[in-house]
């Protein structure tokens, strides 16, 4: 680590692993699950490996995904509209 810091391990529990399990199998992303729970991906990723998702399941994902850059890029260019006012 960088300046000899040390890295606490972070014990999860039971019930949150099976809230991740449970999450997976519901379609959400890694990524959503990361920020939902506070838990790191690469911890997420061990816990759903061999989750496999429907094609509605992806389907459901790319919509989010499309919707979310397209709200993002309104947002921002509004914020830079209002900031040449």
């Amino acid at each position: 680590m960088a300046n000899g810091a040390l890295r606490q391990r972070v014990r999860h529990t039971e019930l949150e692993k099976k809230r991740a399990i449970s999450l997976r199998k519901a379609g959400r992303t890694h990524r959503e699950i990361e920020r939902d729970l506070g838990i790191a991906r690469s911890l997420i990723v061990q816990w759903t490996k061999g989750i496999l998702l429907t094609e509605k399941q992806k389907q459901n994902i790319q919509k989010r995904k499309s919707e979310k850059v397209y709200t993002q890029s309104n947002e921002l260019n509004l914020a830079q509209f209002a900031g040449h006012m």
